[in-house]
């Protein structure tokens, strides 16, 4: 009969697995990061960390990571971009999965070690059941994605990142709030027209752009476009 400590120990194994090979896997490929150990070490404290916001700050650093033209791969744990979260998907998550769901819509800096993001959900209040918001701004470092683990195994991260600790601790200040959303946004709803100015509506392929051709004009697509619409309601 497995005594309490093999449990435990088989126990900190798979959460091992899933914490370092799941949630937060890398491009590494078979390898494991050994860092996540010593948070499994008291097993009675393991549920008090927030492994949720962690997974999440360290999937924005592969995103961000998969922006740059010379990355080629991507890791992390996707799923979470996979499945919406519908009201019947939440209602019959466990109640503990449930604890604190205005948490989801704090405002503030995430970690996970080195990585150091913010979590901004009033860009997708919809996401929440709720309507889109003009978001505002959230003073942050510019060069936070600069910040990584190498030489510096010894770096104590939560003096360096101290100063944005101070929001997390304080969450629950930062939570976003909105009207709930009782159907699509009209026209000339404030959200959108911010929307339009701010965004690109359409975009192209830049390598198919003449060189040094008179006449060219960049928004040609959009013009085609137009033409199309047009000419196809002439006809119906």
């Amino acid at each position: 009969m497995a005594t309490q400590e093999i449990v435990n120990q088989k126990a900190r194994c798979y959460m091992f697995w899933m914490i370092a090979g799941m949630m937060m896997a890398d491009t590494s490929g078979a390898y494991l990061k050994l860092m996540y150990l010593p948070m499994l070490e008291d097993v009675n404290a393991i549920g008090s960390y927030s492994w949720g916001s962690a997974t999440l700050a360290y999937l924005y650093r592969f995103f961000c990571k998969a922006s740059q033209s010379i990355q080629n791969e991507i890791a992390e744990f996707l799923p979470l971009l996979q499945e919406p979260y519908t009201d019947d998907l939440i209602e019959s998550l466990p109640d503990y999965c449930r604890v604190g769901r205005d948490t989801w819509r704090v405002k503030v800096s995430i970690f996970c070690w080195d990585v150091v993001v913010v979590h901004l959900p009033d860009r997708v209040m919809r996401q929440f059941g709720l309507l889109w918001v003009i978001p505002t701004l959230f003073l942050f470092d510019s060069t936070h994605f600069h910040h990584d683990r190498r030489r510096r195994s010894n770096t104590n991260w939560e003096l360096e990142h101290a100063q944005w600790l101070l929001f997390w601790n304080e969450r629950e200040q930062f939570i976003c709030n909105a009207p709930v959303n009782h159907g699509p946004l009209r026209y000339e709803d404030p959200y959108l027209i911010w929307f339009r100015r701010i965004t690109r509506l359409l975009i192209g392929n830049p390598n198919p752009r003449p060189q040094r051709q008179q006449g060219y004009v960049p928004n040609s697509t959009a013009y085609e476009i137009m033409k199309k619409s047009k000419t196809k309601k002439g006809k119906e």
